[in-house]
């Protein structure tokens, strides 16, 4: 049996190593995305709040971060840019540098509108504040789409469950047609191809439903 195991596994060896490892990375991403989104808007609706009333950048930003959590992923962020200029790193270096490792489209536009404000001023608390709006908007679309989307997939995984059963009924009432299948070569080949078929299926789905709002 080992044989007739290894023919149609060791050509999916082949590709089960990067998609797995895929998958546990764009999860890790995604962790630290949500991490960051969730405080993201309350963080920039109180820097603008805090410029409006007259306070420097650098210091309505650091003030905005302290009402935050502690564990908030954006604090953290903010942590690590004023030790940055404490250290005596450049400030557009400082600035650019933050949330570098967090995969968020909004991050840059952050970065380039206090590099801009530097540069050639401007209203520094109304471009951030129509930021905070288009973040919160995104957030809310992404929900409405995530909360689509798990419809369909709870369709999937009812239909793969009803599968699950159907066999589960068979190897209890007609065990020897069960077991004859996988002890029989040509069977067993079938069982193990039919398996991967539906874990490329399952990944399929995932790809085809991973939204970037």
């Amino acid at each position: 049996a080992s044989i007739y195991f290894n023919i149609v596994l060791t050509g999916a060896a082949f590709f089960i190593g990067p998609i797995v490892f895929r998958a546990v990375l764009n999860k890790l991403v995604n962790k630290r995305f949500n991490k960051f989104d969730s405080d993201y808007p309350a963080f920039l609706s109180s820097l603008v709040g805090l410029l409006k009333t007259g306070m420097s950048v650098l210091t309505a930003i650091d003030a905005a971060a302290e009402g935050l959590d502690e564990n908030s992923l954006v604090k953290q962020e903010v942590k690590q840019m004023s030790e940055r200029l404490r250290l005596g790193v450049p400030e557009e270096k400082s600035i650019g540098s933050f949330g570098e490792d967090v995969y968020h489209p909004e991050i840059e536009l952050f970065v380039q509108a206090l590099l801009l404000s530097k540069r050639v001023g401007g209203n520094l608390s109304d471009t951030l504040d129509r930021l905070a709006k288009q973040v919160r908007k995104r957030q809310y679309f992404r929900s409405s789409a995530n909360a689509a989307i798990g419809l369909q997939k709870g369709s999937v995984f009812l239909i793969l469950f009803l599968l699950v059963f159907m066999v589960g009924y068979l190897s209890f009432a007609f065990p020897e047609a069960i077991i004859g299948a996988i002890k029989h070569p040509v069977g067993w080949q079938v069982w193990q191809f039919s398996i991967l078929l539906i874990c490329a299926g399952l990944f399929w789905i995932k790809q085809v439903t991973k939204l970037k709002i």
